[in-house]
């Protein structure tokens, strides 16, 4: 009795072990990018004063940042579209042969600021400099998160159609079919982003606003599936 059981057991184990033959599969990746005008700009302003005390360059850095903001939001910036993103006050020196020499306290001042409006923003950059503002740090533009979604789904639909289409064309050139897909990956959202000249140059005398160009983004998006072939 106990010998037929064991011839029972080991039956059992080859025809599970025959039962769970790998099935041949087939791998294709596909990619996509789609390009896309930018719908978002942000930009860095600078205020930076020195005066003889701190209290008196933190004085005028209040006074400049407020006209800087104030002529931003006329122009047509949200108020909560308008940000600090740094603030430094320190005691400035300079080094010499003679030791350090004090040359006054120094506010550093930089201010964040969003629009949907690409085409206006060379307008507030010169509302800026017109009112105080000492510099532009860097101009970026991208896209809102939101629309990155939008586009970045938008761009996985094509690479998941292309990656169906070079598995049938590789399941045809060894006489075989697709089967059910057996797992599918994506790889990391690429983006190529413009960025301009980290100085920007600042707006000369004239009244007329310097041009920004919005050029156009990239979203890259690939995908791995494996398929069974029947």
């Amino acid at each position: 009795m106990k010998k037929i059981l064991t011839l029972l057991i080991l039956g059992l184990v080859l025809l599970t072990a025959c039962s769970g033959k790998e099935k041949s599969t087939i791998t294709a990746d596909g990619t996509a990018t789609i390009k896309i005008k930018p719908d978002q700009a942000v930009f860095y302003i600078s205020i930076q004063t020195l005066k003889d005390t701190a209290e008196e360059a933190q004085s005028e850095d209040s006074r400049i940042s407020a006209a800087v903001i104030n002529a931003l939001k006329n122009s047509g910036i949200k108020e909560e579209d308008i940000k600090t993103q740094y603030f430094n006050l320190y005691k400035r020196e300079d080094w010499s042969e003679k030791g350090t020499i004090f040359r006054g306290w120094q506010a550093d001042h930089n201010l964040e600021v969003k629009t949907a409006d690409i085409e206006n923003v060379g307008k507030y950059l010169d509302a800026a400099v017109k009112n105080g503002a000492t510099g532009i740090n860097s101009i970026n533009l991208d896209l809102s998160e939101e629309k990155k979604d939008e586009i970045f789904n938008q761009a996985l639909m094509e690479a998941g159609a292309e990656a169906k289409k070079k598995a049938e064309v590789l399941a045809k050139s060894v006489d075989a079919k697709l089967g059910k897909i057996v797992s599918v990956s994506q790889g990391s959202p690429y983006y190529t982003q413009i960025f301009l000249a980290k100085e920007a140059v600042l707006a000369d005398s004239g009244s007329r606003p310097m041009p920004i160009e919005s050029g156009q983004l990239e979203i890259t998006a690939t995908i791995n599936v494996v398929y069974e072939l029947r």
